[in-house]
């Protein structure tokens, strides 16, 4: 057992050591960095509206009967990362993702549960840091943090008509993120990103008192994505002669 450790450790060890395949001659010292991802989004829902949810229907049910269902949904993007050195990077792009949940689930059908279902265009402005020069190994981990922007797409939510539900086409949150990658080749990664991101403004709000109109409950989502792809290091321009 002790051997078997000892020799993970050090295939470990070596593949950290062993100099990525990388020129500066090629790329340039501070290169540009293209992902293309997809993945799985976990959604959750946070908010006066979620609140409600679990005190006032949970009041009169039997403790915990409503809750988050079918959360699972999908999400891809195209990023460009910029290095300003070979550890601290800037990153933007865009991104699709299907925000889904229903966040009733568990009363009766007759009651009309609440079903939230928007697709939204994403654009992050991110800053990172890799935790080893990206030039220096052939694994990288990296951290990054930024806000992120959410443009309402498409909606196929649902809401009872008196509550007024209304979606918001704009939805500004912040994303972190933790980043794994693998050098395939020289100009080519494999890249194992997650990311959690949180609204900081309403997704959707309701109106649950048409006596008082003026304090609309809100729904804001909170999102969990696992995502797999590939990084291309795009070279640098020839100097013109």
């Amino acid at each position: 057992m002790k051997e078997t450790l000892l020799c993970f450790c050090a295939i470990f060890l070596i593949a950290f050591s062993s100099k990525a395949q990388y020129s500066d001659d090629f790329y340039g010292k501070k290169p540009i960095l293209v992902t293309i991802s997809g993945g799985l989004n976990i959604n959750m829902v946070r908010g006066k509206m979620d609140d409600y949810n679990r005190d006032a229907y949970n009041a009169d049910l039997d403790a915990n009967t409503v809750k988050d269902h079918h959360r699972l949904s999908y999400a891809g993007q195209i990023n460009i990362q910029k290095q300003f050195t070979k550890t601290y990077y800037f990153k933007t792009g865009l991104g699709f993702i299907n925000k889904r949940l229903d966040p009733q689930a568990g009363l009766s059908a007759f009651a009309n549960p609440d079903k939230l279902d928007i697709n939204y265009l994403q654009v992050p402005v991110l800053f990172g840091q890799n935790m080893v020069p990206f030039d220096r190994s052939n694994f990288n981990f990296a951290f990054e943090v930024g806000p992120v922007a959410n443009f309402k797409l498409s909606d196929n939510s649902f809401a009872i008509a008196a509550r007024q539900a209304q979606s918001k086409t704009f939805v500004f949150g912040l994303q972190a993120g933790a980043d794994f990658s693998y050098h395939i080749s020289h100009a080519v990664r494999f890249n194992l990103h997650y990311t959690i991101m949180q609204d900081l403004t309403s997704a959707q709000t309701q109106q649950i008192s048409a006596s008082n109109l003026t304090k609309p409950y809100s729904y804001k989502f909170q999102n969990h994505l696992i995502q797999v792809g590939l990084i291309y290091l795009l070279p640098k321009k020839a100097a013109q002669p």
